[in-house]
């Protein structure tokens, strides 16, 4: 306890302890001595570099441990927030639909871990379960780099892919032809039925410009793509 009655640390004990209460005014007196000063000192000093390399430890076997339970291990190319880092300003969505005809290819929400959050934008599995029955072949991989793409002029909008994406990171959505004389958005539809006509849509890691509008237009360098081993390493060194 301080002076004025206020904890000024808690500490967790994993098996039994014993504890030793001392006043504060006695305390003081021993630090005036040197030998126990100096064998406080050290202690404390061993005390926290143990205790800093344990919690490194530990952070780096949770964020192990979420990434085999939410299966982020799969990801090639993952969206990787630090939210320490980011302001909320949306310039990274806002870059990615003005990248894509209007339309954004990822949502700036997700599951989180400490200060980081993992959007729903596509990983570009080593093992992609969209591309998994797809009937027409709209899903693809790129031969330059392995890139799963979707060829939006082949894609029947089934809807399979958004499906059996289990990180939810598919959406799909109408495409517009143009604007009525009302003002009205229009949507593409086939002349038998009048419901618009559905697109899968999915981050491409923008393969035509071959750098990511959303990495590229952060001002804070809060956003990157990364695989899970390199955001795991960077937790363990």
């Amino acid at each position: 306890l301080m002076s004025d009655g206020k904890i000024s640390s808690s500490v967790t004990a994993i098996n039994n302890v014993q504890l030793l209460g001392l006043k504060q005014s006695l305390f003081d007196k021993l630090l005036e001595l040197d030998a126990p000063r100096e064998i406080i000192t050290q202690t404390a000093r061993k005390r926290k570099k143990s205790s800093e390399g344990m919690e490194l430890q530990v952070g780096s076997l949770s964020l192990l441990s979420f990434g085999v339970d939410h299966q982020l291990v799969n990801g090639q190319s993952i969206m990787v927030i630090n939210l320490d880092r980011c302001t909320r300003c949306d310039d990274c969505v806002t870059a990615c639909a003005t990248a894509h005809d209007g339309y954004p290819r990822f949502a700036r929400e997700g599951k989180k871990i400490g200060n980081i959050m993992f959007p729903h934008s596509c990983m570009h599995c080593v093992d992609p379960l969209c591309m998994d029955g797809c009937p027409s072949g709209a899903l693809h991989r790129s031969k330059e780099k392995g890139e799963v793409l979707i060829n939006l002029d082949t894609c029947v909008g089934c809807t399979m892919c958004e499906t059996n994406c289990i990180y939810d990171n598919i959406v799909s959505l109408p495409i517009a032809e143009g604007v009525n004389p009302s003002g009205e958005i229009e949507y593409k539809s086939n002349t038998s039925n009048p419901k618009p006509i559905l697109k899968a849509m999915k981050c491409d890691l923008c393969v035509e410009t071959g750098d990511p509008a959303c990495v590229r237009s952060c001002p804070h360098d809060a956003m990157k793509r990364l695989t899970f081993d390199e955001i795991f390493n960077s937790t363990t060194q």
